[in-house]
C-alpha cells in the first residue's frame, strides 16, 4: 500500500482547522482565489531557487526583470488583496524582498551550500503507512565540520519570538536533516527564520534531541489524528470540524467552498452561501 505523504503545511493545516483540511487534501478542491501574500511568496521564492541553483545570475537588475516577468504571466484575477494595499504594493513589496535576499543573505565565509529547496523525508507511520517530507528554504555546513543552519527565508510579516520558538517545522526539519545525513543524535542545530522584508531580521532557535524528539511526536500523532478523520469521514460521514482563528480572512476555502465558520461569523457570507 502507498504511504500517505505528509508536509508540514498539511498537518499543520489539519491542526488549524479540520473543515480546511478536508477540503484541500480530502476532496483536492483547487481554491477560487488566492491571497496576495502567497502570490507573492511563490514568485519570490521561484527567484531566489533560481539564483541558486544558478540559472540565473545574481545581478539585481536580471533579478527583478525575473520576477516582474514571473508576476505578469502569473498574475490572476482570483488573487485577494485582504488588506487592500493594492497591486502596486505588493509587487514592490517583492522587490524589496528580493533585495534583501541579495544584499544580506549571502551564504557566510566559512560555510558551504549543501542545498536550496532540499527536500528529505522518513517513515512516520508504519501502521498505517505514513511518511514526512520536508523541503528546506536552504541549508548550510560549516566546510569541514558536521555544523549545519537551516534557513528559512519568509516574505511575511514577522512574527512574535514566542511563536517562533512554539512552531515544530524547523525541529522536525531538523529531526530528517540528522537522520538522513547520519548526524550524531545528540547534536544542537542551529534553525533560522529570516524575514526579508524586515531587512533580514531573523528569529533563531539552537534545536537539540529533545526538542527535536518533541516535533516529530507532534507530527506523528496529528498524522495519526488526520488519518482517523480521513477514515471516519469515507465510513461514517464524519463532518469535519469548522475551528473559527485569526487567519480565517486569508482562508482559500471559505466563501466558495461553504465554510460553516465563516457563514457564521460573517454577515456578508448569508448572501453568498
Amino acid at each position: 500500500m502507498k504511504p500517505t505523504v505528509f508536509s508540514y503545511t498539511r498537518l499543520s493545516s489539519f491542526d488549524k482547522c479540520q473543515h480546511q483540511y478536508a477540503e484541500r487534501y480530502m476532496k483536492r478542491k483547487v481554491p477560487r482565489h488566492n491571497t496576495i501574500e502567497a502570490f507573492v511568496g511563490t514568485r519570490v521564492h521561484g527567484v531566489i531557487e533560481k539564483v541558486l541553483i544558478g540559472s540565473l545570475t545574481s545581478n539585481l537588475h536580471d533579478i527583478w526583470k525575473a520576477y516582474l516577468e514571473s508576476w505578469t504571466q502569473e498574475y490572476h484575477a482570483g488573487i485577494v488583496d485582504v488588506r487592500q494595499y493594492g497591486h502596486d504594493y505588493w509587487r514592490d513589496y517583492g522587490q524589496k524582498c528580493l533585495t534583501t535576499y541579495l544584499d544580506k543573505v549571502a551564504v557566510p565565509e566559512g560555510w558551504e551550500l549543501v542545498g536550496t529547496e532540499y527536500k528529505l523525508g522518513l517513515p512516520l507511520l508504519e501502521q498505517p503507512m505514513a511518511s514526512f517530507i520536508g523541503i528546506l528554504d536552504r541549508l548550510i555546513k560549516r566546510a569541514g565540520q558536521d555544523a549545519y543552519v537551516i534557513q528559512d527565508f519568509k516574505t511575511g510579516k514577522m512574527s512574535q519570538k514566542k511563536y517562533f520558538l512554539q512552531d515544530h517545522q524547523l525541529p522536525a526539519y531538523s529531526h530528517l536533516v540528522v537522520r538522513n545525513l547520519g548526524l550524531d543524535p545528540e547534536v544542537v542545530m542551529k534553525c533560522e527564520r529570516v524575514y526579508l522584508a524586515h531587512d533580514a531580521a531573523c528569529h533563531t532557535l539552537d534545536v537539540d534531541a529533545n526538542r527535536r524528539q518533541e516535533a516529530w511526536h507532534w507530527a506523528q500523532h496529528t498524522a495519526m489524528e488526520a488519518l482517523v478523520l480521513e477514515e471516519e469521514i469515507h465510513t461514517r460521514n464524519r463532518v469535519p470540524e469548522a475551528k473559527k482563528q485569526p487567519l480565517c480572512e486569508w482562508c482559500a476555502y471559505r466563501k466558495g467552498e461553504r465554510c460553516p465558520m465563516w457563514a457564521l461569523s460573517n454577515p456578508v457570507a448569508r448572501k453568498i452561501l
